[in-house]
């Protein structure tokens, strides 16, 4: 087994390439809590793939074929560089983000099937051990839009409200705490991309290459974006 910054980096470099990370876990002892991932999530055909081994994985179960990653991921690498190489400074961003999941998935996290709703984000979301979900990207934790079910009218239903009230304050000051955590975490994010739209900025400004100016305008575009979507949040 490899260390858990290596697994962490192919993951990453498999993100870039297109793969796909699943919700599924590497059966084989060893590898417990490594996400499996997928070439072609729409092809059924395709077989997991463990970043820790290095292996696909049959069927779920222990049993696996080795196979060679050197000449496909130099392949799949060279499409990768070749389609990304006017938008560098998108895909670093990208490969940090990648990182930061795999890091989390690596830790226990569980990977949620909804993305970041931050502006050209798009990082799909970890959820931990409380149902948090969490941007890796943004460093911040992301409230659930979902409504909470109302009970059924009737004497029964006043009387599981009524044997439940002391835990409905409890989740009610849970709830509190939860919210506090997102301010402060959002307002930790703001001054980060302050920061990244100051440095972006003077780097314009020393820019002469045309396409590293425009990747620089991009990428304050980016952070405009993201920092009003911050500034009109609920909370």
């Amino acid at each position: 087994m490899t260390s858990a910054s290596a697994c962490s980096r192919r993951i990453a470099d498999k993100l870039l390439q297109r793969w796909t990370l699943t919700a599924e876990t590497c059966p084989v002892e060893q590898c417990r809590h490594v996400p499996l991932m997928l070439e072609r999530s729409d092809d059924p055909s395709c077989m997991f793939w463990c970043p820790s081994a290095e292996t696909y994985v049959v069927d779920g179960a222990h049993g696996a074929r080795d196979v060679s990653t050197s000449a496909r991921g130099s392949e799949d690498g060279s499409a990768a560089i070749a389609d990304d190489r006017t938008t560098e400074v998108s895909v670093e961003t990208l490969g940090d983000a990648s990182g930061a999941v795999a890091e989390k998935l690596l830790s226990g996290w569980t990977l949620t099937g909804d993305a970041c709703p931050m502006p050209g984000c798009h990082t799909p979301l970890v959820r931990n051990s409380a149902g948090e979900m969490f941007c890796a990207r943004h460093a911040m934790y992301v409230r659930a839009e979902s409504a909470v079910s109302r009970p059924p009218a009737g004497t029964a239903a006043a009387a599981a409200t009524n044997a439940n009230a002391g835990d409905g304050q409890r989740r009610s000051v849970r709830g509190t705490m939860i919210d506090a955590d997102v301010i402060a975490s959002e307002r930790r994010t703001f001054d980060a991309l302050e920061a990244k739209l100051e440095r972006a900025r003077e780097a314009l400004e020393r820019s002469v290459d045309p396409e590293d100016t425009r990747s620089y305008l991009r990428l304050i575009d980016d952070l405009h974006a993201s920092m009003k979507a911050l500034q009109t949040s609920p909370l």
